[in-house]
């Protein structure tokens, strides 16, 4: 049998790619054919996958029946064979692989000589993640190395950057402090409809009540930026590669403190290249338990009850 797991326009980078990933997982485990339809993908900008990554198709059987999987869990695994598999599937073509070298050669590191926070901000914040100080997550990096010269900041709101240069400045610390993210970034939006659901009405987003006051204070940005589903080619080609080399960056940093709300810093905690390095600063007490069975695309994954 061949399974065609299919790359849809109606969810984000990371959860669509855990989606894949279990997929991946049933015909690893049923010694089914496996292929990427990625024509109708939101990051598509030419041929959809190989845009950035190397072909991962997988041909096992010569069977000519296929299952078209519409984005569903065919069966649940524990994280830790998801975990397993990521570098089966996460592997870069040669440009891209080019743009990262390329990009930590222009910000002069090597791969675990820094420090990293990951923060995702912009409409995560609308029901799915709740708003965080940036200082928590500084104060994490330095509780881990106190030793810390470089702090590498990948985020879609550069708030977080100045943030962080206020933070640092205030404690008089000596930390070079290094970014993508663009001056005028206030925060990512992925769906266009997401932003005006929000916005035609905030108080029937209730999850997390305090974000109220922080997307008040960007909520011109959000609404006038252009998302990612209204994006030309060229546009979501350089978005995605930006976002690809800033989380390479952080999977290759010596100490990571993220939360785990995201795709995005679930992604980077399973795939980074010190699975123990990785810190999350909302439930610092709280170990993951890989044997859980559930995708990784849900957040209860990681927090269970949630």
């Amino acid at each position: 049998m061949l399974l065609v797991s299919k790359l849809e326009n109606n969810s984000g980078f990371y959860s669509m790619f855990f989606l894949i990933v279990n997929t991946y997982l049933y015909a690893k485990k049923h010694n089914h054919s496996f292929m990427l339809d990625s024509s109708k993908w939101l990051f598509k900008s030419s041929r959809g996958w190989t845009d950035y990554f190397e072909s991962m198709n997988v041909n096992r059987t010569s069977s000519a029946d296929i299952t078209h999987t519409y984005n569903t869990i065919l069966e649940e695994y524990p994280i830790y064979e998801y975990k397993d598999v990521l570098q089966d599937i996460y592997r870069y073509n040669s440009h891209t692989q080019q743009q990262i070298e390329e990009t930590k050669k222009q910000l002069g590191i090597e791969n675990g000589e820094y420090d990293a926070i990951f923060i995702r901000r912009g409409d995560k914040l609308y029901n799915e993640s709740p708003y965080i100080e940036t200082g928590v997550y500084i104060e994490k990096v330095l509780e881990k190395n106190p030793d810390c010269k470089t702090l590498f900041v990948q985020t879609d709101d550069y708030n977080c950057v100045m943030d962080v240069e206020a933070y640092l400045k205030n404690k008089n610390l000596d930390i070079q402090v290094l970014s993508l993210c663009n001056p005028e970034s206030k925060g990512m939006v992925i769906f266009d409809y997401e932003s005006k659901r929000y916005f035609s009405n905030p108080s029937s987003h209730k999850r997390f009540e305090k974000n109220s006051e922080y997307i008040g204070k960007i909520e011109d940005t959000l609404q006038n930026q252009k998302p990612v589903n209204k994006m030309n080619p060229n546009e979501i080609y350089n978005h995605t590669m930006a976002m690809i080399v800033g989380v390479d960056i952080v999977l290759h940093s010596n100490i990571c403190v993220c939360d785990y709300f995201s795709n995005v810093s679930r992604f980077i905690k399973l795939m980074h290249s010190n699975y123990d390095h990785v810190y999350d600063v909302y439930r610092s007490e709280t170990e993951i338990d890989l044997n859980t069975k559930r995708c990784p695309s849900y957040v209860c994954s990681f927090y269970p009850g949630m």
